[in-house]
């Protein structure tokens, strides 16, 4: 019976030390997590760079689309100016309206 004993004790042993080996430690993980955490902490820093470089290209866009269509406005302006002779007195009279 004693035999028996030893070798269950033994096989139990055994087992004990083959989980221990396989399982993740509390030490495993926190390194898992700070290496996790750093990742994370790229990548924000990576997309957040991405986004800013997107906004100034975004930025820059919107100016040149402003500038064109101020410049489209005016020779719109002149245009209409040129064309009928009419439209001066018109905006002679809403001159006083646009203050």
């Amino acid at each position: 019976m004693t035999k028996i004993r030893k070798l269950s004790q033994q096989k139990k042993l055994e087992l004990k030390d083959e989980l221990t080996r396989e399982l993740a430690t509390k030490a495993d993980l926190e390194l898992l997590k700070t290496e996790l955490e750093s990742k994370i902490e790229i990548s924000h820093k990576e997309l957040e760079a991405k986004i800013d470089k997107e906004v100034l290209k975004l930025q820059n866009d919107i100016q040149k689309l402003d500038k064109k269509f101020t410049i489209m406005f005016i020779v719109l302006a002149f245009l209409i100016v040129f064309i009928n002779k009419d439209a001066v007195e018109l905006i002679i009279k809403l001159l006083p309206f646009a203050k």
